[in-house]
């Protein structure tokens, strides 16, 4: 992906097909949940932000694994901060 001067729209296809309904962003980070549930980001993967178990920068907005979220009907809140993100499901689940 190249650098942009100007905005530029993502579909939904973009996200599986899901519709994109919460996004939040960090310092080097930026997060999008759809309405599937899924959870997508990019990430300088530096010290493994994403919780994936590696390092590797995502330059382009990658699916985190749809299981981490097993068994949650709603993410209701994601919040990205400079190091860190936390996602809320609407069961009370609480990852980090």
């Amino acid at each position: 992906m190249e650098p942009r001067q100007r905005p530029e729209r993502l579909d939904q296809e973009m996200f599986g097909g899901s519709p994109a309904v919460m996004v939040a962003c960090g310092c080097a980070h930026t997060i999008v949940v759809t309405t599937a549930i899924l959870v997508w980001a990019c990430v300088n993967g530096e010290r493994g932000k994403l919780g994936l178990g590696d390092e590797t920068d995502k330059l382009v907005l990658t699916l985190v694994g749809p299981d981490r979220f097993r068994g949650e009907p709603m993410i209701v809140l994601v919040v990205a901060d400079a190091e860190h993100s936390v996602v809320l499901g609407a069961d009370g689940g609480t990852w980090t």
